[in-house]
């Protein structure tokens, strides 16, 4: 299951939220993946290659709706996850259980819940819970599970709040702008308008030059009293 909101859909990408066949935001029909990476013996990209395009990947499926231009894009991006995937299973085969190994699948298998691969929530959520039971204040793994929890359902916003403590804590005192970022989210979902607007104009105070301000300011400007939940 994905959460979104209503307000965000319609402010930031005038799109037809209610439609049961697009992916919301978008023209493109909704298209369930199969997960069937290629089986390799042994990786051959180093930890730091694969993870430079996994990060390169972001912009497409780092969160949810996907961002595609078309059905040939998506397939592209796809094909891309895919030998990706491929590679973080052997270099975990290698490093079984290291931070490193566990963070890769989990991005991975995060972004693979955003463009709707199949059985990808389930594996990123394992990777992330066996990640933070062992290195329960990994940097790579708490940014990839505030993403996550931020993004699946209401029941683990605790958890999202969790690694964003963990996050803050680490970068403290100076402040880092994906985890004040994720503390605006993690208001709206949890549906406390007055929380939310406060931590907005904290971000904007405090980076200004970012380029969520606008997306922020749009978002503050459309707060009601209540903000409606779509599931998807």
């Amino acid at each position: 299951m994905k959460l979104s909101l209503a307000l965000i859909f319609i402010t930031l990408l005038s799109a037809n939220a209610s439609s049961q066949v697009n992916i919301p935001g978008t023209t493109l029909q909704e298209r369930i993946f199969e997960l069937n990476p290629p089986v390799i013996d042994s990786p051959t990209m180093s930890f730091s290659e694969i993870r430079q395009n996994i990060l390169k990947l972001n912009q497409f499926i780092g969160g949810y709706p996907p961002s595609f231009t078309n059905d040939k894009e998506r397939e592209l991006i796809y094909r891309k996850w895919l030998i990706l995937v491929s590679e973080a299973e052997a270099f975990y085969t290698v490093h079984n259980g290291s931070e490193e190994s566990l963070y890769l699948l989990s991005e991975l298998y995060r972004q693979g819940h955003n463009m709707d691969v199949e059985g990808s929530a389930e594996k990123a959520f394992n990777n992330l819970s066996a990640c933070l039971h062992t290195f329960k204040k990994s940097v790579m793994c708490n940014f990839s599970a505030s993403y996550f929890y931020l993004s699946i359902d209401p029941a683990y916003l605790d958890k999202a709040e969790l690694s964003l403590s963990i996050l803050k804590e680490h970068f403290s005192p100076n402040l880092n702008s994906e985890v004040e970022s994720g503390y605006v989210f993690l208001h709206i979902y949890r549906q406390d308008i007055p929380k939310a607007k406060q931590q907005i104009d904290f971000f904007i105070q405090k980076f200004p030059n970012s380029s969520r301000v606008a997306m922020f300011e749009n978002i503050k400007q459309n707060l009601g009293d209540t903000i409606e939940w779509k599931q998807y």
